[in-house]
């Protein structure tokens, strides 16, 4: 699609700031960001649209730009809902000074908008033998059917059972015939690949989870095969490195190969070229028909799909994602090998994903507006407002009467702008009745009636956390949950909920959850003392026992340890640590001497206890 093209599409009112000698340049994706680099997530090719809420002077407008050109992109969109006022002028000077082409957004035309008409523009321009194919899949979308309709249709045009899944593993569209384990080992695929699309290997009985073998140094190792651009390193031609745990076989052919980009990008037009002499018949016509001659590869047209758990390979494609990050998207699974399907399929798969992505658009639309009462709610819980008022809100927003609530606080930390929000909606999407995400002052909060006790709501957010966990990379991920009896109890819920998800960040993993209840006391009021307070008392009073332990390898710590836990009894200790009482009696006086406390005094245990709470390795912070 030409880039002149999309300024003149009617209803957008885009407007072009910079760059008005490349209006003939062409682009197959867009792509919408809020890191301030995002060129790991880029292929070249493609429109960027950005919000530029962290772009605040010309130093980094410079740098941004760079980037965008260095990688290929063809065109910055820039949204004004962010900040106040126009375009800034460093910004379009920046792009003229690099030949990039800028455009504005309006504030009254949303991103997913200007993605929907790419989309749509991008698939009436493809080649006339999927037209029919491509009509129905369009219909479903313009009709505004639903995405279950619209992963119903692509099933019946690809002959293949089709199902859209969250990075959680969760199952959003298609038929309920893939089990729990199944989907997490798919997803855990999905966010460790290095390029899209990915045909994961199957073997055993139908409804069984993807075969692992046993790699040579012991760890699981999974048979894949991939399509498409290979972002990763090369290891030799036709090959790829793959993640840690899984067998990458060769791509296919270049004659036959495909492409869809990771990150997350919308892509809606997948480029596939067919070999000299390939007499693929052309797509499905016959919408009704289904008939399919055993012989012919290719079916006339869509075959009935098995709506069971496929027992052979499947093909994982990137179909949406929010604020770039892997871990934020959603993946379309189709049954089957795509480095095996004749050429017009994949083009059909691979239309097909960013067409979900669109319908994500829609949803994600909804639940941003559903979320405009979490923020006003939030701020009037953490206030002494009066409790009618808070208790009205909760009303408002489909809250039922007098029903307890459970109080989330999240932190990723590490992960980049907007990843914490989009992840805790993701990880509450399973949770029976109204839910309500919101960011206050840079912290992240989720409240949602309390219908499960809530260690199973622990239990269930934990399992979905260890899918995502490998994919966090450098980032961590906290999170803390808490009861509150009704609105007036509220407040009280959400700091508790904080102080357990200050704990949960010293625990050790990319990924922790914390409830209040699981936690004693204690610790949780601990939680609220500063980090570098808590640092500098456990140093000051546990840093000579730390530094003696090491200089002569000791074992003073795991000694203190064992005799606070067993409440200063002589006999337990030395039972537990397999000790002579003597030698325990100068260990003991060691640390007395060391630290300046006596262990026979109440209140010299008490600052030690703390101390080790405060101490990692302890075992208690």
């Amino acid at each position: 699609m030409r880039l002149g093209a999309l300024l003149d599409t009617p209803g957008l009112g885009l407007t072009l700031l910079a760059g008005a000698e490349a209006l003939d340049r062409e682009f197959e994706r867009v792509f919408q960001v809020t890191l301030q680099d995002p060129t790991r997530y880029l292929d070249g090719g493609e429109i960027v649209l950005s919000g530029l809420r962290w772009l605040p002077g010309p130093a980094d407008a410079d740098e941004f730009v760079r980037a965008l050109a260095a990688a290929g992109v063809v065109a910055l969109g820039a949204g004004t809902a962010e900040f106040s006022g126009p375009v800034p002028d460093h910004l379009v000077e920046s792009c003229r000074r690099v030949g990039l082409p800028l455009f504005e957004v309006p504030l009254s035309v949303s991103f997913a908008t200007v993605t929907e008409r790419v989309i749509l523009g991008l698939a009436a321009e493809r080649d006339a033998p999927a037209q029919d194919s491509h009509r129905r899949l369009i219909a479903a979308v313009t009709e505004g059917r639903g995405l279950p309709a619209l992963v119903a249709a692509g099933a019946a045009e690809l002959a293949a059972d089709c199902w859209v899944l969250s990075a959680t593993g969760r199952l959003i569209a298609g038929p309920d015939s893939l089990p729990a384990d199944r989907r997490a080992s798919l997803a855990r695929h999905f966010l460790r690949a290095e390029r899209l699309p990915l045909t994961v290997e199957a073997t055993g009985t139908r409804g069984s989870a993807v075969a692992e073998a046993t790699a040579p140094d012991g760890s699981a190792a999974a048979s894949v095969s991939t399509g498409g651009r290979n972002r990763g390193p090369s290891t030799g031609r036709g090959s790829t490195s793959a993640p840690t745990g899984d067998r990458t076989s060769a791509p296919p052919t270049a004659h036959n190969s495909t492409s869809l980009p990771t990150g997350g990008r919308l892509t809606a037009h997948g480029s596939a070229s067919v070999p000299t002499g390939d007499h693929t018949p052309a797509p499905p016509t016959a919408h009704n028909s289904t008939s399919v001659p055993t012989s012919d590869p290719t079916p006339n047209a869509p075959q009935a799909t098995r709506n069971s758990a496929p027992s052979g390979p499947v093909t994982l494609l990137a179909a949406a994602s929010r604020s770039g990050h892997r871990v934020a998207s959603w993946f379309l699974v189709v049954d089957g090998d795509c480095s095996a399907w004749p050429s017009w399929r994949r083009e059909l798969a691979l239309e097909l994903a960013p067409l979900v992505g669109l319908e994500r658009s829609r949803v994600d639309e909804a639940k941003r507006i559903e979320n405009r009462a979490a923020e006003p709610l939030l701020r009037l819980a953490l206030s002494d407002s009066p409790t009618a008022e808070l208790a009205s809100r909760l009303a408002a927003a489909e809250f039922p009467a007098r029903a307890q609530l459970v109080a989330l606080s999240a932190e990723v930390a590490g992960g980049g702008p907007g990843l914490t929000p989009v992840l805790v909606e993701e990880l509450l999407a399973t949770v029976s009745g109204p839910t309500l995400v919101g960011t206050v002052d840079g912290e992240t909060f989720g409240l949602f009636p309390a219908f499960l006790r809530l260690d199973r709501v622990a239990a269930d957010l934990r399992g979905a956390v260890r899918t995502l966990e490998p994919a966090l990379g450098s980032a961590r991920l906290a999170i803390g949950l808490s009861r509150a009896p009704d609105a007036a109890g509220l407040r009280a819920g959400i700091q508790e909920a904080r102080h357990a998800r200050t704990l949960a960040a010293l625990s050790p993993g990319r990924a922790s959850v914390l409830a209040g209840d699981e936690v004693a006391s204690h610790l949780l009021l601990l939680a609220a003392v500063p980090e570098d307070l808590r640092r500098s008392f456990g140093d000051k009073v546990l840093g000579p026992v730390l530094a003696y332990d090491t200089a002569h390898g000791s074992e003073l710590l795991r000694t203190l340890r064992a005799f606070l836990e067993h409440s200063g009894s002589w006999t337990q200790t030395s039972a537990a640590l397999h000790l002579h009482v003597n030698t325990l009696r100068y260990r003991v006086g060691r640390i007395s001497d060391l630290t300046g406390r006596d262990l026979g005094r109440f209140a010299d245990r008490v600052d030690l206890y703390l101390a080790g709470c405060f101490t990692q390795g302890w075992g208690w912070s």
